[in-house]
């Protein structure tokens, strides 16, 4: 039987829509050998929720003694009656009251002025850098993730997955990576093998052997779903129903540590306080409801949530109330098992650099480095951004 092109990219595809790029079906990254796969289940989680359109960190985490604050900012700064004080210095936004609870108990984690060498300012250049642990000169060729989630669990099901509708951090030749909108749709997936009369060519054989990988890679993840009958209660904002999918994966059981989320329109060129406090209230409702049912299952001590932002925004206010595309920001590490606190210095509002940025302190590729030696505890390629100040962050 004469086996067209068509055919061949369409073994490829599932009834549930495997695509390399089109938003919304189940995509896969290439994949290793199938005799890497196995059924061990991961017994430690990294939850990387992206905000995305640059997050404002300074009405995320404010500096209310800081006069220049107000001075820069005398439309949107937040009054100190709207501040969840958490030291001396900071508070919260006033819609993390579930974060800053968090915070009292030792869960949280924020790292303040992070960034990198010549930051780039095009939302799509810096999520890309972001994604592979790259700055405005370099950038590597394969991702952070790929590395760390198959040093730690080489034999994993899957190495990850993200419920974000895109691959984003899993962007990688290596690994086995799917993009999914939900777990119902990877118990769904099926797809087609090769026949065996056209998988002897060079090029065919390859993707054949990719393709048995993610056939095998897949059956073990049903295996786990199907078989999972818990029920795991959310609310509808979108960010908590990825993390809900996140949480029914993790207490599944199924062998996968690495899970990637998004919450977007943080851009906030104009009208910004009533929607940033709105994206805020989503965020923690969205962390409080996975802290709550992953404490319940006995997860939440081997679990960190990571924030992540393409870049913060500019200190000073411009004249739509809103704020612009900034330089350095804080970023937030959620977790039973971590040290919480402020790490770093706070944002120096009085030494702005030339073009009215705040001069990032930590490069952010030394979080990527503590996670992956002292949370994974495996070797790391970001061993040269190590900072000091967070070694105590991992317990």
């Amino acid at each position: 039987m004469f086996w067209s092109r068509r055919d061949f990219l369409f073994s490829l595809i599932s009834a549930g829509g495997l695509t390399a790029c089109q938003s919304g079906n189940i995509q896969f990254a290439n994949s290793l050998n199938s005799s890497n796969l196995g059924r061990v289940s991961s017994n430690k989680y990294l939850i990387i929720i992206e905000l995305a359109g640059g997050n404002d960190g300074l009405n995320t985490v404010i500096p209310y003694t800081d006069a220049y604050y107000y001075q820069l900012r005398p439309q949107i700064s937040l009054s100190r009656e709207r501040i969840i004080k958490i030291d001396q210095w900071l508070g919260l936004n006033e819609a993390l009251t579930g974060a800053a609870q968090l915070y009292k108990r030792g869960e949280v984690a924020i790292i303040q002025n992070l960034g990198y060498p010549s930051p780039s300012f095009s939302h799509f250049r810096s999520t890309a850098l972001w994604h592979v642990g790259g700055d405005g000169t370099t950038a590597p060729k394969q991702g952070w993730i790929a590395s760390a989630a198959q040093k730690y669990r080489p034999k994993a099901a899957a190495h990850g997955i993200s419920f974000s509708d895109e691959m984003g951090y899993f962007h990688d030749k290596y690994g086995v990576f799917l993009s999914a909108k939900n777990v119902e749709q990877i118990k769904s997936l099926k797809i087609r093998k090769i026949p065996a009369s056209r998988s002897k060519k060079v090029l065919v054989s390859d993707i054949s052997k990719r393709l048995n990988t993610l056939n095998n890679s897949v059956a073990i993840l049903k295996e786990n779903l199907e078989g999972f009958q818990g029920k795991v209660e959310f609310s509808n904002g979108l960010l908590s129903k990825q993390l809900q999918q996140v949480v029914e994966v993790i207490q599944s059981g199924a062998s996968v540590p690495i899970f990637a989320v998004k919450l977007s329109s943080f851009d906030t060129h104009e009208s910004q306080i009533w929607r940033h406090r709105s994206l805020l209230k989503e965020l923690d409702r969205a962390i409080m409801q996975t802290r709550r049912a992953l404490v319940g299952s006995g997860h939440w001590d081997d679990t960190i949530i990571l924030t992540t932002s393409e870049f913060g925004r500019t200190p000073i206010e411009n004249k739509s109330r809103g704020t612009d595309h900034g330089s350095a920001a804080p970023h937030f590490l959620f977790g039973g098992g971590i040290n919480g606190g402020i790490y770093g210095k706070n944002p120096r509002l009085n030494m702005l650099l030339s073009n009215r940025n705040i001069q990032y302190m930590i490069d952010y590729r030394a979080v990527y480095d503590l996670l992956i030696r002292k949370f994974f505890r495996v070797n790391s390629d970001f061993i040269k951004y190590k900072a000091d100040i967070l070694e105590n962050i991992c317990i």
